[in-house]
C-alpha cells in the first residue's frame, strides 16, 4: 500500500504530478506578465512593512516585473539628465552624514559607523552605483549642514512638511513610533498633562519640531543626543523624555537605566522615516528611489530590517506568540486523535490510489491537448515531447522529436548554454526565459517562454520544459514598442514645448523643450496645475491676467482650438518669460472632453527685440537731436571748448541715460589726465575735476590709442579699465564705462568718459556710435580752441620776439661795456686799495682815496647788473637759503632805504632751498627794496619782505610776466610788497625796460637786471599792482632737493699771507699790468709782465722752471687767452694757470673744462680775492 502510494503515475514514463507543478508555475507566469505594477509613488503614503512571520502572496513572484517596468519607466523620466547635463552625476563624490547616537538606526560603534540606516544606504549605493562617502556628526550640526548645502544629504530623517522647505526626500523606508519614558510615579494621559512635567527632546529631532509646531508650552529641555535625553530623565533633571520607540527601549537596556518606563499613550503620529538629500539635486534623490524599490523587490529590504528592526517589531512579535500557542493546542489535539484517524486514513489513501490511476488518464489526454509545448530533456535530448512542443519546433504535430538533439532546433547563439540552462529557474519567482527556435529548413525566429524543474524519468533525472509560443506577442509588443518610441522622439525634439493636462488642469505630461521653457524639471512640472500661483501669471506688461483669458480655460470652455494666447510668468529664479501657447482638446473613448494638449512657445526674446527696436529708435532720435545741437552751438564755432565740452557732457548724459558724463585732457607731455569738465545727471551739478597720473592707466592709454573706443561692461574687471579701479571706480561705484578717444589729427588729446553706477551694463551699438560721434565734436572744439590759441599765441611771440631782440642787442651792447669797464675799474680799485695801505690814517687823503674805492665798487655793481641783464651774469650756483640771503643783507636793506619808510620780514619757516649764485640774489632783494621804496616817496610807508613756497604748474605760469615753459612742480619764492602808489598796466607793461623809471630821471638797470637774473636762474617773475593800494613784486625759483650751505661773506680784513716765487702777468691792458704787478710784490712775488700771448710764451720758454704761477688774461688780440693757455701746458703740463676776465666764471671757463685750469678770478677784483686765490693754488 505504502509502496503504492509512493509510486509515480506516469504517462508514457511522464512524472504527471510533475506535470501538474510546471502547469500550476505556468499559470502563475501567466499572472505574473499581465499584472500590472503599481507601487506607493506618492511620498505621503504608508511603505509596506514585513513582520517576522507574515509573507505577502505574491510580492516575490512580482519581482522581476516590477524591476523590469520600474527601470523602464526611469529610463524614460530621467533621459533629459543624460542630454541636458554637460557632466556624468555618476562621477561625482557624494558626501552623506548620519546621527552619530541614533540607534539601532544610525551610530557609531567602535569608531564605525552602523545602524539599519547606514547598512541600507549602503546597499542602495552598491547596487546603484554611487560614488558616497559617509560620515557622523551631532544632530543638530549635521542638519544644519544639509540645510546650508554644504553636504549632499543625511541617512535617515524624518519628513514634515516643513522640513520639505530645506530639503527633498525619499520614500520612506520605515514607519516609526514615538513614546513618552517617565520617571517612576508620574502618569500621563494626554498632552495637557505632559505640560505639567519638565520634557527632554534630542535638539533638532523631529520630536523637538512636532513640540514646537504644536505650541507646545511647557518647560523643554534640548539635548545633543536621545542618550542625553534618557540620562537627564535618570538624574532627576527631567520628568519625561520624548523619543522614539525602539530607541528608547534599546537605550534603557545598553545603559541599564533604572527607574524609567514607557508611557502607552499615543502623544504623536507614526513618523515616516526617510533618506534626505539637498534640495533640488533630483537626480540623486530618483537613484536613491530606485535603488529602495529595487531592495524591497528583491528582499534585501526585508533582511536588513529583520537582522536591526525584527526584534522590535511589536505586532509581528505578538502574532507569533499568538500563533505559537494555537500550534501547541492543535498539536495536542492532535496527538488524541492520531490513532483514530491513522486508521481512516489507511481507507481514504485506498480510495484516492483508484481515483488517482482515473485522474492520470485524463491529464495524459490533457498533456497532448495542450496549446503550450512540454517537452523532457536528459542532456539536450528529447525524452518526451507533446503535440503542441513538436508544431513549435517543426512546424508538424505529429513529427517525432524523441531520441533526437533539441541543438539543431535552438538559435546559434543559444546553443552554448542549451534549452535546460535557459530554462533554470533557480528561485521561485525568477523571470522566465527566453529560447529562440528555428525550424529546419527556415530562417523564421520562433520566441518561446520556458520554464522548467528537475524530475524523476524513466530511473534518471530529467528537466521537465514547458514551453509558450510567444512570436506573435513579441512582434505585437515590438511594433508598439517602434511606435511609442517614434512618439516619444517626435514629442521629446519637438521645437516647442508640449504639455497635456487632464479635465481639472493638473498638467500631466511635459518634454524636454517645455522643461527648458519653464526651467523646471517634469516632476515639478507635473505637480502644477494650470493656474498654480507659483507661476504669478501676469500679462506682458505685469499686470493682471485674468484667469478665464487662460490657454486651458478658453479651452474647456469651448471645446475648440486656441492660438497665441501670450502672458507672462515667472521662474524659480525671479525672472520673468513670456510665453505663447496654443491648446487643442482630448477627447476619451465616450467623447467627453478629458483634457488638453498645449504647444508653448518662449517668445520673450521676440517682445523683448521689438521693444528694443521701439527704444532705439526713440534714442536714436533724441541722439541726432544732441549732436545736431552741440555741431550748430556758437561754442564750438568760437573754440570755446571748456564750454563746448560742458554741452557735449549734458547732452551725452541725457541722450543715453548714463549717470555721469566727464571730459579728460592729456597735460604736460602726456603724463597725466586731467578731468575738463564732469556732469552728474543724477544731482544735475558739476562735480570737482581731478586729475590721474598717465604711469598708473598705462593699459588704458594703449587701448585708447589703439581703440576706437573702450566699452567696458563691467569696467573694475575689464583689463582695459581695471587700473582705474583703486583710485577711481570703486570709490565712485562705477560698474560699467564708455570712454572714447578725443583725437587731433590723430594724436590722442583726451577722452570722453560716460559712466554708469551700480551693476554690469551691456552697451548698445548706437550707443558707441553715439559716444563716438559726440567725442569727435569734442575733438573739434579742442581743435578751434588750439587754432585759437595758436594765433594769439603767434601775436604774443611776435611781441616778445620784438622785445627779445631788444634786449638782446642792449644786453650785447651791456655785456660789452660791462667787460670793458671791469678793465678800468680794476686799475681804479687796485691803484685805491694799494694806496690805503701805504697813506696812513691821520693823512687828509686817506677819505679822498676811500671814497674812490667806494665809488669804483658802486660802479662794479653796476657792470655786475649789466651782465646780469644781458644774461651773462649767473656766477656761482650752489643750493642757498633765501631766508639765510635775506637775514644775512638785512642791516644792508635797513641803510639803504629812507626813515620814512619801515621795512618788515615774514619769513616762512622750512621752505626748500634753490639752486642759485648767492650774490645775485642778493642784488635781486637789494633792487627790489630800493625800488619800492623809492615808489613809497616822501611819505610813510612799509615794504614787507617774505618768502614762501608753493606748487605751480603751466596754469599758473601762463598769468606771470616771465615764464618760458617752466616745468610743473615746487617753487620757492620772494615776495617784496609796498604801500606805494602802485601802477597801471601801461606802466607795468614797461617797468622791465632798461632805464625806464617814473622819476624825471632814470636809474638804469635795477627791474631789467631783476628780469635777467630771474631768466638766468630759470624762475618765473610776477607783479601784482593796483593804483592807490601799492604793488607787490613775487620772484620764484626752483626748489632744490639738496639742503641749503652756509654762504660765508667776503672777509674785509687785510691779508697776512705772503708768497714767493715768479709769476707771469698776462693782460692786453698797460694799467691793469702795473697795479697787478703792484699787488703782486705786494704779496711777495716777482712779476714777468706781458701784453700778449706771444710774448708771455716766449718769457715762460726763458724762465720755465722759476715761474710758479701763470695770470693768464681771456681777451686779447692775436692769440687769445685759450690759444695761450694750449701753449703753456704744452711746454710745461703742470703749470698752475689763473684765468680773468671782465666776463663771469661760467661764461669764461666754459672752455676750459677737463684741461687743468688752476682757479679763475673775475674782473675787478681787489686784493684780498688775488691774495685769497694764489695761496689756494699755491699753498701756504
Amino acid at each position: 500500500m505504502n509502496n503504492k502510494m509512493g509510486a509515480s503515475s506516469a504517462v508514457d514514463g511522464i512524472d504527471m504530478r510533475a506535470v501538474r507543478k510546471a502547469m500550476q508555475r505556468q499559470d502563475r507566469v501567466k499572472q505574473r506578465f499581465g499584472m500590472i505594477v503599481a507601487y506607493p509613488w506618492a511620498r505621503g503614503r504608508r511603505p509596506f512593512q514585513k513582520g517576522t512571520s507574515i509573507v505577502v502572496t505574491g510580492m516575490r513572484a512580482m519581482s522581476c516585473a516590477l524591476v523590469l517596468v520600474t527601470g523602464v519607466l526611469f529610463s524614460l523620466l530621467h533621459a533629459s539628465y543624460a542630454f541636458s547635463d554637460d557632466a556624468d552625476p555618476r562621477d561625482r563624490l557624494y558626501v552623506f552624514k548620519s546621527d552619530v547616537s541614533y540607534p539601532p538606526f544610525e551610530y557609531v560603534e567602535n569608531g564605525r559607523l552602523t545602524g539599519f540606516n547606514v547598512e541600507l544606504f549602503e546597499t542602495i549605493a552598491q547596487i546603484m552605483e554611487l560614488n558616497v562617502r559617509l560620515d557622523w556628526g551631532v544632530w543638530a550640526n549635521i542638519r544644519a549642514e544639509l540645510d546650508a548645502g554644504r553636504i549632499d544629504g543625511l541617512t535617515g530623517m524624518f519628513f514634515s512638511e516643513e522640513r520639505s522647505r530645506f530639503a527633498d526626500f525619499s520614500m520612506p523606508h520605515t514607519t516609526v513610533s514615538h513614546a513618552l519614558f517617565l520617571r517612576e510615579g508620574n502618569a500621563v494621559k494626554d498632552l495637557d498633562d505632559l505640560r505639567l512635567l519638565r520634557l527632554a527632546v534630542q535638539d533638532g529631532d523631529i520630536t523637538h519640531d512636532f513640540l514646537t509646531a504644536s505650541d507646545y508650552t511647557g518647560a523643554l529641555v534640548t539635548t545633543p543626543t536621545a542618550e542625553a535625553a534618557l540620562r537627564q530623565v535618570a538624574a532627576g533633571n527631567c520628568d519625561a523624555a520624548l523619543l522614539q520607540r525602539v530607541q528608547g527601549l534599546l537605550l534603557l537596556k545598553k545603559l541599564n537605566l533604572q527607574g524609567i518606563v514607557e508611557a502607552r499613550a499615543d502623544f504623536m503620529p507614526h513618523q515616516q522615516y526617510c533618506f534626505a538629500v539637498a534640495k533640488g539635486n533630483d537626480w540623486l534623490l530618483a537613484r536613491i528611489d530606485e535603488g529602495l524599490r529595487i531592495l524591497k523587490a528583491n528582499g534585501q529590504y526585508d533582511e536588513i530590517r529583520h537582522r536591526w528592526l525584527g526584534v522590535y517589531d511589536e505586532p509581528a512579535a505578538d502574532r507569533f506568540l499568538f500563533h505559537l500557542q494555537v500550534g501547541l493546542l492543535v498539536a495536542a489535539a492532535l496527538l488524541l486523535v492520531i490513532f483514530a484517524w491513522a486508521q481512516l486514513l489507511r481507507r481514504e489513501v485506498r480510495r484516492r490510489t483508484a481515483a488517482l490511476e482515473k485522474s492520470e488518464k485524463r491529464y495524459r489526454s490533457l498533456v497532448e491537448k495542450l496549446p503550450d509545448g512540454i517537452v523532457v530533456l536528459r542532456d539536450n535530448e528529447f525524452l518526451f515531447a507533446n503535440r503542441a512542443a513538436c508544431v513549435l519546433f517543426t512546424g508538424d504535430a505529429n513529427a517525432g522529436l524523441t531520441g533526437t538533439s533539441v541543438l539543431p532546433y535552438l538559435h546559434p547563439e543559444d546553443r552554448g548554454a542549451g534549452l535546460v540552462h535557459l530554462s533554470a529557474l533557480p528561485e521561485p519567482d525568477a523571470p522566465l526565459a527566453d529560447a529562440r527556435i528555428v525550424r529546419p529548413g527556415s530562417h523564421e525566429i520562433r520566441h518561446a517562454e520556458t520554464a522548467g524543474i528537475m524530475i524523476d524519468f524513466r530511473g534518471g533525472p530529467a528537466t521537465l520544459i514547458m514551453l509558450r509560443d510567444v512570436t506573435e506577442r513579441k512582434q505585437a509588443e515590438d511594433a508598439v514598442r517602434r511606435e511609442r518610441n517614434l512618439v516619444r522622439a517626435i514629442m521629446e525634439t519637438s521645437p516647442v514645448g508640449i504639455i497635456m493636462m487632464d479635465e481639472s488642469g493638473v498638467i500631466i505630461f511635459a518634454n524636454q523643450q517645455a522643461e527648458r521653457i519653464f526651467r523646471l524639471q517634469r516632476a515639478h512640472i507635473c505637480e502644477r496645475t494650470y493656474d498654480d500661483p507659483k507661476w504669478r501669471i501676469t500679462d506682458m506688461d505685469g499686470a493682471p491676467f485674468a484667469v478665464e483669458k487662460l490657454p486651458f480655460h478658453q479651452v474647456m470652455q469651448t471645446a475648440k482650438v486656441v492660438r497665441d494666447i501670450r502672458y507672462s510668468i515667472e521662474h524659480a529664479d525671479g525672472t520673468r518669460a513670456i510665453i505663447s501657447m496654443g491648446g487643442a482638446p482630448l477627447f476619451d473613448a465616450m467623447g467627453d472632453l478629458a483634457g488638453a494638449v498645449f504647444t508653448v512657445e518662449d517668445v520673450t526674446a521676440q517682445i523683448e527685440e521689438t521693444r528694443e527696436r521701439e527704444r532705439h529708435w526713440r534714442c536714436v532720435q533724441q541722439q541726432q537731436a544732441a549732436l545736431l545741437q552741440v555741431s550748430q552751438s556758437r561754442m564750438l564755432q568760437e573754440g570755446n571748448f571748456r564750454e563746448a565740452a560742458k554741452l557735449i557732457a549734458q547732452r551725452a548724459a541725457d541722450a543715453i541715460e548714463v549717470d555721469s558724463v566727464s571730459l579728460w585732457l592729456l597735460k604736460t607731455s602726456n603724463t597725466c589726465l586731467r578731468c575738463s569738465v564732469a556732469w552728474d545727471r543724477i544731482s544735475q551739478t558739476w562735480v570737482e575735476p581731478q586729475e590721474i597720473q598717465a604711469q598708473a592707466i598705462t593699459n588704458y592709454l594703449v587701448a585708447l590709442e589703439t581703440g576706437r573706443c573702450i566699452d567696458a561692461a563691467d569696467a573694475q574687471n575689464d583689463p582695459r579699465t581695471k587700473e582705474l579701479g583703486p583710485g577711481y571706480l570703486r570709490p565712485g561705484n562705477v560698474g560699467a564705462l564708455l570712454d572714447v578717444p578725443i583725437k587731433v589729427g590723430g594724436r590722442l588729446v583726451g577722452v570722453l568718459c560716460h559712466e554708469h553706477r551700480g551693476a554690469a551694463r551691456q552697451w548698445q551699438s548706437d550707443e558707441i556710435q553715439f559716444a563716438i560721434e559726440m567725442a569727435e565734436q569734442a575733438g573739434q572744439a579742442y581743435a578751434a580752441e588750439e587754432r585759437r590759441r595758436a594765433e594769439e599765441e603767434r601775436r604774443v611771440f611776435e611781441a616778445k620776439l620784438q622785445h627779445t631782440q631788444k634786449l638782446e642787442s642792449l644786453g650785447i651792447l651791456a655785456g660789452g661795456i660791462a667787460h670793458d669797464f671791469n678793465n678800468l675799474l680794476m686799475a681804479i680799485i687796485g691803484n685805491a686799495e694799494l694806496a690805503l695801505m701805504d697813506i696812513s690814517h691821520a693823512n687828509p687823503a686817506r677819505k679822498a682815496v676811500m671814497e674812490i674805492e667806494a665809488v669804483s665798487r658802486r660802479a662794479a655793481d653796476l657792470c655786475r647788473q649789466m651782465l646780469a641783464y644781458s644774461g651773462k651774469g649767473r656766477f656761482v650756483v650752489e643750493p642757498i637759503s633765501l631766508n639765510d640771503v635775506i637775514s644775512e643783507i638785512g642791516h644792508m636793506l635797513d641803510v639803504s632805504i629812507p626813515k620814512n619808510v619801515v621795512l618788515r620780514y615774514d619769513l616762512a619757516a622750512g621752505i626748500p632751498a634753490v639752486e642759485a649764485d648767492v650774490s645775485q640774489m642778493r642784488q635781486v632783494l637789494m633792487n627790489l627794496v630800493i625800488n619800492a621804496a623809492e615808489a613809497i616817496g616822501d611819505k610813510e610807508g612799509i615794504i614787507t619782505v617774505s618768502t614762501f613756497s608753493m606748487y605751480c604748474d603751466q596754469h599758473y605760469f601762463e598769468r606771470t610776466n616771465i615764464h618760458e615753459d617752466l616745468p610743473d612742480g615746487d617753487y620757492v619764492g620772494i615776495e617784496v610788497a609796498d604801500t606805494g602808489e602802485g601802477m597801471n598796466e601801461s606802466t607795468v607793461a614797461k617797468i622791465f625796460d632798461p632805464f625806464f623809471t617814473t622819476k624825471f630821471t632814470g636809474r638804469g638797470l635795477g627791474l631789467a637786471a631783476v628780469m635777467g637774473i630771474v631768466r638766468g636762474h630759470r624762475g618765473a617773475l610776477k607783479v601784482y599792482s593796483e593804483m592807490g593800494k601799492g604793488t607787490t613784486f613775487k620772484v620764484l625759483f626752483p626748489a632744490s632737493k639738496k639742503s641749503a650751505i652756509t654762504y660765508e661773506t667776503e672777509n674785509n680784513g687785510e691779508t697776512v699771507w705772503k708768497g714767493d716765487g715768479t709769476v707771469l702777468l698776462v693782460d692786453d691792458e698797460d694799467v691793469l699790468l702795473a697795479v697787478t704787478s703792484k699787488m703782486l710784490n705786494r704779496l711777495g712775488f716777482e712779476v714777468l709782465l706781458a701784453s700778449n700771448g706771444e710774448d708771455a710764451l716766449e718769457l715762460f720758454r726763458e724762465n720755465t722752471e722759476n715761474i710758479c704761477c701763470v695770470i693768464l688774461d681771456l681777451t686779447m688780440p692775436n692769440m687769445n687767452g685759450e690759444e695761450c693757455f694750449r701753449e703753456l701746458r704744452r711746454i710745461r703740463q703742470d703749470v698752475p694757470v689763473i684765468l680773468c676776465s671782465g666776463f663771469n666764471e661760467q661764461d669764461a671757463t666754459q672752455r676750459f673744462v677737463g684741461k687743468g685750469l688752476a682757479g679763475f678770478i673775475q674782473k675787478p677784483y681787489r686784493f684780498n680775492t688775488l691774495s685769497a686765490k694764489l695761496r689756494e693754488i699755491l699753498g701756504d
